[in-house]
């Protein structure tokens, strides 16, 4: 069977027709690719923008620096080894320079710094420090962060003094280096706790007493803490950390809080 032939008009017209598409896909090409290179331009900018914004922008200078893990160190002492400059940019802050300007402060054991977005800085440190003393016949027994006795000191200085904790009646079997402060769990656990405490900053004295029932503390130097059994610390401490602060708002002194009289907690003021 024969094609028909076509007529001269249909081949310019089917002609026409093709180039029409052909232009119209042109067309279409080259506005999907106008608008492609448009948004990549426009992503590129705005990128470049936020780099721009996020090291120049006040929004992103270091302003707060959150010390954690220190005992013997003060905030102040550490945050000033830094040296954190005016105006420093998060992003551009060296953490692993400020590491090796914290390290050769006294007690540092470790030392890690993190970058907190959008203005902070995280330190978190492990120290070696005295945390108490223990009286004896001849002079005192250093303790340690680890609970472990140190030392001998023949004398103690009263500003050192204020600064350690003065533990007594701990159930230990021997007062000897290298032994802990005390071998009851209970005890050891209270006094562990004690150091993650910012009460643990203002504790000057823990009496463990005769019975296991009878702790004793002695905080700010001038108020008395009967706090019981060695147990539920966390909630304890936070307890008697509120209380101190509640009081001190209101004006007054807390001579004496006791933990020992029931559910609610006793306030004692001058």
């Amino acid at each position: 069977m024969f094609k028909k032939k076509q007529d001269v008009k249909d081949v310019l017209a089917d002609r026409l027709s093709h180039d029409e598409y052909v232009t119209q896909k042109n067309k279409k090409s080259r506005a999907f690719l106008w608008i492609l290179t448009t948004s990549l331009l426009l992503v590129i900018g705005l990128g470049l923008i936020g780099v721009y914004l996020s090291l120049t922008h006040p929004f992103f200078h270091v302003e707060y620096v959150d010390v954690r893990g220190n005992h013997a160190l003060t905030d102040e002492e550490i945050v000033q080894a830094i040296g954190i400059p005016e105006g420093q940019n998060v992003f551009l802050a060296n953490t692993t320079q400020m590491e090796e300007f914290i390290k050769p402060l006294p007690g540092i054991i470790s030392v890690d710094v993190k970058k907190v977005l959008p203005n902070s800085l995280l330190v978190t440190v492990v120290e070696e420090f005295d945390l108490g003393y223990i009286d004896v016949e001849d002079g005192y027994l250093i303790v340690g962060g680890d609970l472990l006795i140190k030392r001998h000191e023949g004398e103690l200085p009263e500003g050192t003094k204020n600064r350690l904790i003065k533990i007594s009646n701990a159930r230990y079997e021997t007062l000897a280096i290298d032994n802990l402060v005390t071998e009851d769990r209970n005890e050891q656990r209270f006094l562990r706790d004690l150091i993650d405490r910012e009460l643990y900053k203002i504790t000057r004295e823990v009496d463990f007493g005769s019975e296991a029932s009878s702790v004793r503390m002695l905080v700010n130097s001038n108020t008395i803490v009967e706090y019981g059994r060695p147990e539920d610390n966390e909630y304890k401490f936070m307890l008697i950390e509120k209380l101190i602060v509640d009081t001190r708002e209101k004006g007054l002194r807390a001579k004496e809080i006791i933990l020992t009289s029931g559910v609610n907690p006793v306030i004692v003021t001058d």
